[in-house]
């Protein structure tokens, strides 16, 4: 991208491999162009799996 916002950023927009653990993961991030707005962002899983450990 030509925005110089996403300079140095080798995963967005490419296909990666999955990490090995949730440690191991890298998390991109961009500075927020707009720190003054209020965002509401709404994440749905219908078929969210969990393990319980009892």
């Amino acid at each position: 991208a030509d925005n110089p916002i996403y300079q140095g950023l080798g995963q967005l927009g490419q296909q990666t491999d999955q990490p090995q653990s949730p440690e191991t993961a890298e998390l991109e991030r961009v500075a927020n162009p707009h720190a003054d707005t209020l965002y509401l962002t709404r994440f749905v899983a219908p078929e969210f799996t969990s393990l319980c450990p009892v």
